[in-house]
């Protein structure tokens, strides 16, 4: 009615109403939850994959019950929350780690104290032509996005001139051991 009066009742109803939705007693919607619980338990696998591409991605979403766009959105908030980590790639293609924990030995690669893994960051450059040498145990597609995480987190930064790159990346976790 004009007045307004019935607007309390209203308001009434429409919380009744999304009380009685299926999650809406939670902060995340039940395929979100089902979607994290699925790649924890990937994660306990011995022989689950450090990274899935964008395609299946997808599918483990939908198999879940996150749909359409909402894949998209699950990728968003699970990077951001830490479950799942994007690789930059480009337009090339999309990676996902599934375990960032896991991630980790992809950095202690180069940003380590054991001597025989600090020949890859000599005088904290890391050279890009021994990218193929230093993550010889990853697949050859993953490797420009490990560097790109490295730029993009602040890691590492590409060096040039002013004839362009130089080939090589600053790495700043390893200034202080500038022995070689």
């Amino acid at each position: 009615n004009e007045d307004a009066s019935g607007i309390a009742d209203l308001l009434q109803h429409l919380v009744s109403l999304a009380g009685g939705l299926n999650g809406m007693d939670s902060l995340f919607l039940p395929s979100y939850v089902a979607l994290r619980d699925h790649i924890r338990g990937q994660r306990r696998e011995e022989s689950s994959p450090l990274t899935i591409t964008r395609d299946e991605w997808d599918r483990l979403a939908e198999g879940t019950g996150v749909q359409g766009w909402e894949c998209e959105r699950a990728l968003g908030l699970f990077h951001a929350f830490g479950e799942v980590l994007r690789l930059p790639q480009g337009k090339k293609r999309e990676d996902i780690v599934m375990s960032p924990q896991r991630f980790a030995n992809v950095l202690a690669c180069i940003i380590t104290t054991e001597k025989h893994r600090r020949a890859y960051s000599r005088r904290a450059l890391l050279r890009h032509s021994e990218t193929d040498r230093i993550w010889k145990a990853y697949d050859s597609h993953l490797r420009d996005g490990f560097l790109q995480f490295l730029h993009d987190s602040d890691l590492a930064v590409p060096l040039q001139d002013e004839s362009g790159p130089l080939g090589a990346s600053l790495l700043f976790p390893m200034l202080s051991d500038m022995s070689g």
